[in-house]
C-alpha cells in the first residue's frame, strides 16, 4: 500500500479488515490457486484497474498506516488515558 501498488493477499489473519477487496487490492481464496493466478493476471492486464487500486492503496496508506497517521492514533490514545480519573 505504501509503494501505491494493489495489494494481492490471501483472505485469512488480520487481512480482511486491512485490504478493502476490489478498492485497494484484491483479496484471494487460499483455497484455490486459479483464484490467485486470476486475480493477479487481471491486475497485470488491467492497467486503468492496477493504477486505480494503486491509488487507493497509497491512500489508505496515508490515512491509516503512515507514520503521522499512527502518531496521530498514540496521541489520541494518551490524550484519552491523561482524561481518565
Amino acid at each position: 500500500m505504501a509503494a501505491g501498488v494493489p495489494v494481492l493477499a490471501s483472505r485469512i489473519g488480520g487481512i480482511p479488515e486491512i485490504l478493502q477487496d476490489g478498492v485497494t487490492g484484491a483479496a484471494v481464496s487460499t483455497r484455490f490457486r486459479d483464484d490467485l493466478r486470476a486475480k493477479a493476471a487481471r491486475l497485470f492486464e488491467d492497467a486503468d484497474l492496477n493504477r486505480t487500486l494503486g491509488l487507493n492503496a497509497r491512500a489508505e496508506y496515508e490515512s491509516r498506516y503512515s507514520p503521522q497517521a499512527n502518531l496521530r492514533a498514540l496521541l489520541d490514545i494518551y490524550a484519552g488515558v491523561v482524561r481518565r480519573p
